[in-house]
Order: structure tokens, then sequence, then C-alpha cells
């Protein structure tokens, strides 16, 4: 019998789809309204689905602590857009956090700050001061692939001796 992981309150355990044994799958905005929403109670392992055309406002951190896989839809259509970026803090291995064909379109600051392991994979990341900024702790755990950073003051910025994976990304 498969088990979701621990639940807000506001859920109850018909909201959550589960895609391998003990792995939950939840999708925005059909049964979370936000990624935020999502990731508030999110444990290691969770697959949060973004569906086409969704937009999300962020207008404070969206703060990745748990490793999960963040997907949008192929075309590409799901968008973070606001005047904050997208924190990642989780893991030590590569893919301890992926984001995969999302949208990032931030007015200031960086759009994405990578503190962790993490693969970004087919997005887009524009509009900001700093499109990715990549922490000395990260080490050699990223892997930018498939992705355009564009319209940014400063396209990837590294600290330390980080070494990080580009592949057939634009920037």
């Amino acid at each position: 019998l498969l088990q979701p992981a621990r639940l807000p309150a506001s859920l109850d355990a018909t909201c959550i789809v589960m895609t391998e044994p003990g792995q939950p799958h939840w999708i925005v905005p059909d049964i979370c309204p936000t990624i935020a929403f999502a990731l508030a109670d999110a444990t290691d392992g969770m697959h949060i689905r973004v569906l086409p055309g969704h937009v999300e406002e962020l207008t404070s951190p969206l703060v990745i602590d748990c490793a999960v896989f963040i997907e949008g839809p192929e075309d590409g259509s799901a968008q973070l857009v606001g005047c904050e970026g997208v924190v990642v803090t989780a893991g030590k291995t590569r893919k301890a956090v992926v984001l995969r064909n999302l949208n990032l379109c931030i007015e200031g600051g960086v759009g994405l700050v990578i503190a962790g392991g993490c693969t970004v994979d087919r997005c887009v990341v524009e509009s900001a001061s700093v499109g990715v900024e990549i922490a000395s702790h990260a080490g050699s755990v990223v892997s930018i692939e498939r992705s355009i950073v564009q319209r940014c003051r400063v396209g990837i910025s590294l600290a330390g001796d980080t070494t990080v994976r580009l592949d057939d990304t634009r920037i």
C-alpha cells in the first residue's frame, strides 16, 4: 500500500498522485495552488508537476530546501515571475534538486541562487540582474543543461572554485 508524505492540513490523501512506491506527485495548480504551497511540506523525493500556463508571482524568495523534482510542461509555459527569485539549498548531489521546463522572469536581484546540488534542464532565466548565481559551497554538483539565460546584466556568477557543467546552454 502506497502512503503519501506529510500533507498540509488543508489537503487530504485524495490530493496526492503516487508515481512510484512512496513518491508523491503533486500537481500545480490543480492539487496545490502554487509551487510555494507544494514546497511548504515537501519531503525528499517529491515530484511537483506544473501545468501549462501556470504563472506564479514571487514576492518573497522561493526556497527549495529538500531534494525535489519540479517539472513544468514541455512547452515551457509555466512561469515564475516577480521581484524575488528561486533559492536552492538542498542536497550535495547533482540531481538533489531538478528544475525542468520552467521560465523564470525576475525583475530585480538574482533569478536563481544555487547553494546546493541542482540540475537545471530546459529552463529559461531572464530579466534578472544576475541570471544564475552559484555559491562556492555548491561545489561541483551543479549542471545547467539545454537552458537559456538571457536579458540579465550578469548571466552566470560563480563563486570560489565552483565547477558547473553547462551542456547545450546559451548565455
